[in-house]
């Protein structure tokens, strides 16, 4: 067993493959493991986890005569490796937690109140500023001046347009930009707040439906205005297999319609499914935590299903 990550600050990446294909020429039995992102040791959890996985049947087939798995005899393909690594169980939800909608319900609630108060605030705001606007421009004719755009007046993208560009990094300190996914469609969902139960919700229903969502080219990303320890902890305790982008100044948020302005305590729950050109395909303004993963596998052509 050949562990050699991509970020290996000690020695390059490409030694491991060198050996790796040495010890196939000379009919030797070898598995070549690559983490992308991780140095010369494991960091993330779930990539120890995977490894140990790994150790276990491998020395379970050679010292315990069990039945080799897939992944030594077949190999595992580059397109299938992220499905691959996916637990065989139900969801977390269904599995463990197991919110009732009660509690779902609660949140959903809450949160319709927080965005209409941060609405109605905006609105007074942009009231305001108006108003004084008026009064210091009284003396100008009204074809000539110019209004304040309301800051509440967010919209999400509007399907058939190009999608807003972003730069931002996830949980893992890597950064994901738009152009990074051209050629294949990309699920874009902001979610409120890490760990609560309608974001585990979602989350787990798209994770239990991502090997599908590969399967079909769509790439998928979380976002939301945690810091990198609260979505380390969300993806690592519910095996989230996608980025969780940290929009922790707003810009992103802003320019997809999930926030008014920098000063959102949170993110509104919407989502973006953009094609391979960059031009978005669908926009959800809202979105049961739920059923979220099901809508957005009915709206792929039924062609790719």
């Amino acid at each position: 067993l050949i562990l050699h990550n991509d970020k290996d600050g000690a020695v390059p990446w490409t030694q491991g493959i060198e050996y790796f294909v040495a010890l196939k020429r000379l009919g030797k039995e070898a598995y070549f493991f690559n983490y992308n992102g991780e140095p010369h040791g494991l960091r993330k959890s779930q990539n120890k986890r995977d490894w140990t996985r790994r150790m276990a049947e491998y020395f379970d087939h050679h010292l315990r005569g069990a039945k080799a798995p897939d992944w030594m005899t077949k190999g595992v393909a580059y397109k299938e490796r992220d499905s691959e690594k996916l637990p065989f169980a139900k969801s977390y939800i269904e599995a463990h937690v197991k919110p009732s909608a009660k509690l779902l319900a609660a949140e959903v609630e809450e949160e319709a109140k927080a965005k209409a108060r941060a609405e109605e605030r905006q609105k007074a705001l942009a009231e305001k500023a108006a108003v004084e606007s008026d009064s210091v421009n009284a003396a100008v004719d009204l074809t000539s001046k110019s209004v304040r755009p309301d800051p509440s007046a967010s919209k999400l993208p509007s399907e058939g347009k190009i999608a807003p560009d972003f730069a931002l990094l996830d949980e893992a300190d890597v950064e994901h930009q738009l152009g990074d996914y051209r050629g294949q469609k990309l699920l874009v969902w902001f979610y409120p707040k890490a760990g609560t139960p309608g974001c585990t919700a979602q989350g787990c229903g798209l994770r239990d439906e991502y090997a599908q969502l590969q399967k079909q080219g769509v790439a998928v990303l979380g976002v939301s205005f945690d810091n990198a320890r609260a979505n380390t902890s969300f993806r690592d305790k519910n095996r989230l297999p996608f980025p969780l982008l940290c929009d922790v100044e707003r810009r992103m948020a802003v320019a997809y319609g999930a926030a008014a302005d920098e000063k959102a305590s949170y993110a509104s729950r919407i989502a973006v499914l953009i094609d391979e050109q960059g031009t978005v395909l669908k926009s959800w303004e809202s979105v049961n935590p739920r059923t979220f993963a099901r809508d957005v596998m009915g709206v792929l052509p039924q062609s790719q299903r």
